[in-house]
């Protein structure tokens, strides 16, 4: 069903193309506000809908959050329990299984692949040894690089209105 395609689908759209981290529904929801003011979150979920099923955007929900991406180009995931971000891995850094493979091996036919690792990032680790070498016993509560909203505005908000 081809749709018509209306500004607030193009911002939610341009936001996630232009974005280079995922968002969750709260975040994008700031950034297209930064774009069309009176957008609302029923208009933002009623779209991401709508191109989810056009296949222009995927979702990924992993630690109780629900994170939106562009689908552009295909990767893997590595979900933070600490700071609880999704971070996109480089499809050639880990071995993910490629739709022949699964179709040759399995019979399955995939119309995507994806791969999910969960654990500590990189700026987490550092921080939690740095914080334990110096005597920290509750590290990983303090250990909190959660994107503000102020900094959400300002990573991914630098579009074009």
């Amino acid at each position: 069903m081809n749709r018509r395609s209306t500004k607030q689908r193009q911002a939610i759209q341009s936001v996630l193309e232009d974005t280079r981290i995922h968002l969750t529904g709260d975040e994008l929801l700031l950034c297209v506000k930064e774009v069309i003011p009176t957008v609302n979150a029923a208009t933002l979920y009623r779209n991401l809908n709508v191109l989810e099923e056009e296949r222009v955007v995927s979702r990924v929900s992993v630690g109780g959050k629900t994170f939106f991406e562009h689908t552009a180009d295909q990767h893997s995931h590595f979900y933070c329990h600490v700071c609880e971000r999704l971070i996109a891995v480089d499809a050639d850094a880990l071995p993910t299984p490629s739709q022949e493979t699964l179709r040759t091996t399995s019979g399955f036919v995939a119309e995507r692949v994806s791969l999910l690792v969960e654990g500590t990032c990189a700026a987490c680790s550092t921080e939690h040894t740095e914080m334990a070498a110096s005597g920290c016993a509750s590290c990983p509560s303090l250990c909190s690089n959660v994107i503000s909203e102020a900094e959400t505005k300002e990573i991914a908000c630098k579009i074009e209105a």
